[in-house]
């Protein structure tokens, strides 16, 4: 039988594989974004969708399978990625004002 972590950074560790897709979405879609509205595809980062829903699916597989406390995975599968979106949204603002191209913005 697997044993529950016990701490919120053992949750972290033990699981992070699971926490990675939503870690790293909000930098793809921005990604998405910024590609879209260089390339006069606005409606591209509609794609998005069904991998929003199947990273937050994985991630929150810890807690379904009761392997670590709900509210842990929370943080890592929630929290987390939201600091990375403002994060990545402030640095996503300030390049493409210092490249001067507010047309991307």
């Amino acid at each position: 039988m697997r044993t529950r972590p016990t701490t919120l950074l053992g949750t972290g560790r033990r699981y992070w594989p699971l926490f990675l897709g939503v870690w790293l979405f909000p930098v793809a879609l921005l990604g998405v974004i910024t590609a879209g509205n260089a390339a006069g595809l606005p409606d591209l980062p509609y794609v998005m969708f069904p991998v929003f829903f199947i990273t937050v699916g994985v991630a929150m597989l810890p807690a379904y399978a009761g392997w670590a406390d709900r509210a842990h995975v929370t943080f890592w599968a929630m929290i987390v990625p939201f600091l990375i979106w403002a994060v990545a949204v402030y640095l996503r603002l300030a390049v493409l004002a210092a490249a001067r191209r507010p047309d991307l913005i």
